[in-house]
């Protein structure tokens, strides 16, 4: 498993739909996400997005990309959107690396504790009179 870095880095108009007031826009990511990190995503999102910010929770298109509505102007307009999904990918992006960083620790202690094991059945075993 490896640490998550996505970002934004395009949004993608031919993919996206809208009119003269709002749309729905695809915002590329720059790496391929996982289960995991959709689901620290949209826990993230479940935190008041909806109260705080009064829209639609943005939705994942595809592992690399979020939709999202915005209004092409004004309040909840394009560019502050994009700047809630980047502050919303890179919180996203440290709790998945921090779960990332336990799950190694975890494993390297469960190797270690399985190795001490192995090494102390050895030494039993090799006492015996066979």
């Amino acid at each position: 498993m490896k640490h998550a870095s996505a970002k934004i880095i395009n949004i993608l108009q031919d993919e996206s739909s809208y009119n003269e007031q709002s749309g729905t826009f695809v915002f590329q990511l720059s790496e391929e996400v996982d289960d995991e990190w959709k689901n620290i995503f949209a826990s993230l999102i479940g935190d008041g997005y909806n109260s705080f910010y009064a829209k639609p929770r943005p939705t994942f298109k595809r592992n690399d990309a979020i939709s999202a509505l915005a209004n092409i102007e004004g309040e909840g307009d394009i560019p502050t959107t994009t700047t809630e999904l980047q502050h919303l990918i890179r919180a996203t992006n440290v709790s998945y690396n921090e779960m990332v960083d336990e799950r190694v620790k975890k494993d390297k202690e469960n190797k270690k504790k399985k190795l001490d094991l192995d090494n102390k059945v050895k030494q039993i075993i090799g006492k015996l009179d066979l």
